[in-house]
């Protein structure tokens, strides 16, 4: 072979190689693009899955015409909070009695605003069993104090039992009862006379049982 063929050879080889150096850049920018478009993509689609996942965690509140953002499980807090206030409140107010028959009829209509006709049974028949008027002659209080609430929210409305403890006070003696309540609480407007925005429907006594009394 002449001095020309081995040149021109190597010139061949020389173009393929250089072809094939070429090629060989060219198959990995591609694949290192392909690869970075499909990581960019799942990196997309994996951010928006996890803001939608956390923007349902929120919920929109309108107060006073500004719109605030809270979580459901801080929503869910403060709805237990709310009804457990409410139900307090209602005890305090409906068996809180005192010798001043005027403060026990206010009681008594401030529970009937934030409650339904339930309440009212309840109130009446007391009345009719001179509940009220045998503590007024013997010149007697009852004082309630609510231990613990029990609140279901998984379900509307809202389910709701209290126990308590209600000590009665006379002269001679105090007596101790074991109370438990169970209620349904809706949602309703706020208002100056409902400020936690709960109406407490089909209230009964469950027990009210006797656990002490002694001598003063």
């Amino acid at each position: 072979m002449d001095e020309n063929n081995k040149k021109n050879v190597s010139n061949l080889i020389g173009t393929a190689t250089t072809i094939t150096s070429s090629f060989n850049r060219l198959k990995f920018v591609t694949v290192a693009a392909i690869v970075g478009m499909c990581v960019t993509a799942i990196a997309c689609v994996g951010y928006t899955l996890y803001t939608q996942s956390e923007m349902q965690k929120q919920v929109f509140v309108l107060d006073k015409g500004q719109v605030l953002t809270a979580s459901r499980e801080n929503l869910a807090v403060s709805l237990r909070d709310r009804i457990e206030f409410q139900s307090k409140n209602l005890h305090r107010l409906l068996f809180t009695v005192t010798p001043n028959k005027e403060v026990v009829t206010e009681n008594v209509e401030r529970a009937l605003e934030i409650s339904d006709r339930s309440v009212y049974n309840y109130y009446q028949d007391l009345n009719e069993k001179k509940f009220y008027q045998r503590m007024y002659q013997a010149n007697a209080s009852q004082d309630v104090k609510v231990d613990s609430v029990k609140i279901d929210i998984s379900r509307y409305p809202y389910r709701v039992a209290t126990f308590a403890t209600l000590t009665t006070i006379r002269e001679s003696n105090m007596t101790r009862y074991s109370l438990v309540t169970r209620c349904s609480m809706i949602d309703v407007d706020i208002n100056r006379k409902n400020r936690e925005g709960l109406q407490i429907e089909d209230f009964e006594v469950i027990s009210n049982e006797l656990i002490g009394k002694r001598d003063r």
